[in-house]
């Protein structure tokens, strides 16, 4: 059987070509690790297994009998990245709105309109019983004709990151997490899982990295 190189591992051998994080990007205080470590402390095997299992992509076992004090609320995943994809089952007749492609929002080159987008997806997340928005997506647009080109910020790495930074801290104003996808070096549609990516550390940090790790760094960030 033939092998292939899975994408994110492109690069991963040599510990030079990872980059440094950022300092200062937790966003946790002391209160906050003492509250975690509380709630770990008071769950089992089998409920930290319930917590990261799921039946499929937007069906969580969630955490909704999990025994801790305060509660672990039950996660509700709802897929993006132009709007919200209503998925709750508790609210079947919930609509969201159909927002402009990323690719358009990223074509304004405005910081405050990615704010403001991420401003009405977090409410409308919020309103129809979501918590965990799958986006956004940030994959580099390197192959013109990429079959989901439409659903990130382009081409240009600084871009993409500073559109999905400003993004993501409108969504989790409204108490909403949001998962930056899709993953390094997902570059095109066909074949992508199973695709042997061949890509030289240099590249893969200048053109690849920065939207992802920016983001997961940069949005924790307390204002």
């Amino acid at each position: 059987m033939r092998q292939h190189t899975a994408p994110w591992q492109a690069g991963a051998a040599d510990p030079k070509a990872q980059p440094a994080p950022d300092e200062g990007t937790m966003m946790t205080t002391p209160e906050h690790a003492e509250l975690v470590e509380r709630l770990l402390g008071q769950l089992g095997l089998e409920d930290k297994i319930r917590i990261v299992s799921g039946r499929h992509a937007f069906e969580h076992e969630g955490a909704a009998a999990l025994p801790t004090e305060p509660p672990i609320p039950p996660f509700s995943l709802a897929d993006g990245p132009a709007g919200v994809r209503v998925n709750h089952p508790g609210n079947p007749e919930k609509r969201a709105t159909a927002l402009p492609a990323p690719i358009a929002l990223a074509a304004t080159w405005d910081v405050d309109a990615a704010r403001r987008y991420g401003d009405l997806v977090g409410a409308e997340m919020a309103a129809t019983g979501h918590n965990i928005m799958l986006g956004p997506a940030v994959d580099i647009a390197r192959v013109p004709v990429g079959g989901r080109l439409f659903e990130s910020f382009g081409e240009d790495p600084l871009l993409q990151a500073r559109m999905a930074v400003a993004e993501i801290r409108a969504i989790q104003a409204h108490g909403v997490a949001a998962c930056v996808k899709h993953y390094l070096a997902n570059n095109q549609e066909s074949q992508r899982a199973s695709i042997d990516v061949q890509v030289d550390a240099r590249t893969l940090r200048a053109s690849t990295c920065g939207p992802l790790r920016r983001p997961s760094s940069r949005a924790a960030r307390r204002r």
